[in-house]
């Protein structure tokens, strides 16, 4: 979708982007973390003509990114930022609409897509069409936000850093529910977050950036496993953790015995290994139950998880 080549990038003294180079694949979730400053949200605002780059070059469906009007580029990109930038005197309704009603959509299908937009992201319309942005919370207006920049259906989604601003909780739920729509539309999205966890949560692919450059380019999986020097220390002392966050408990289950004890804790197979590894130690018991559309799976416990981890290793 995206092809970037030796971009360069100065704020006067300033080098933000160095010669970086990346591609992004279509329909699938990228995301661009590293250390305060490395050049991530520049990257994210030269992709939709924000900025412009003082060298080399972004292909976009094999076209120089230059070669297309900003405007129109831009209207053809969701994007979605930390404090989500709603317009305070327009309905939850009108908000969702911006960049239809700048297409000339007709009024009835700019209505009948925000309605569908707000069931997606989890909001009644009845409930939240007609409301303004001071009545909502923060996870509400983010949910807003994202039902924006969806509403054109446009191929590619920008985010930069969107849930950094939400308390834990509300940041897992928004995660959680992000995913759910990531994986029913499958859309090319490139994420920027300074949280790994949230990248190893969210991601199909990670980038790791460093003083304007690109350090790693890989699978998220992959990423967590590389021994690089900057790679480890990026990751910390939480690496184990964090290839937890990459599998689920569907992935480590082991076919279920013809009983399973009713008091045996249930986790969906969908819940990552870390979600699992929780509720094993909350819970104090031997084994999980793993359920899949309400039947039971399989069955996980610290056996399997070791194993994971040894492999992982």
């Amino acid at each position: 979708m995206f092809e970037c080549r030796n971009l360069v990038k100065r704020f006067g003294e300033t080098v933000a982007l160095d010669g970086t180079s990346f591609s992004i694949p279509e329909g699938r979730l990228t995301v661009l973390i590293g250390p305060s400053g490395c050049g991530k949200s520049t990257t994210l605002r030269i992709l939709n003509r924000l900025i412009e780059p003082d060298g080399g070059e972004v292909l976009y469906r094999g076209r120089p990114l230059s070669s297309y009007d900003p405007v129109e580029l831009r209207r053809s990109m969701g994007y979605v930022i930390q404090h989500i930038g709603l317009f305070p005197h327009w309905t939850v309704e009108r908000n969702i609409c911006t960049v239809p009603r700048l297409l000339g959509w007709p009024p009835e299908r700019q209505r009948a897509r925000a309605l569908e937009l707000l069931e997606l992201v989890g909001l009644p319309p009845d409930e939240y069409a007609r409301k303004m942005p001071h009545q909502l919370s923060g996870g509400e207006a983010q949910r807003v936000g994202v039902a924006r920049a969806l509403a054109a259906d446009p191929p590619v989604i920008l985010m930069d850093e969107p849930f950094g601003a939400a308390d834990p909780l509300t940041r897992s739920r928004l995660q959680e529910e992000f995913l759910a729509i990531q994986r029913r539309l499958r859309k090319t999205v490139v994420f920027v977050t300074h949280d790994m966890g949230e990248a190893i949560r969210l991601g199909d692919r990670i980038i790791l950036m460093r003083e304007g450059r690109v350090v790693r380019e890989a699978a998220t999986e992959d990423l967590v496993r590389s021994g690089d020097g900057f790679v480890k220390t990026f990751l910390g002392s939480e690496s184990v953790l964090l290839l937890l966050e990459c599998h689920t408990m569907e992935e480590i289950a082991r076919p279920a015995p013809p009983t399973i004890p009713e008091e045996l804790p249930r986790v969906p197979g969908a819940a990552t290994v870390r979600d699992g590894l929780s509720l094993l130690l909350e819970s104090g018991a031997p084994m999980l139950a793993v359920e899949e559309q309400g039947g039971i799976l399989g069955i996980a416990g610290l056996k399997e998880i070791q194993a994971l981890v040894r492999r992982g290793r």
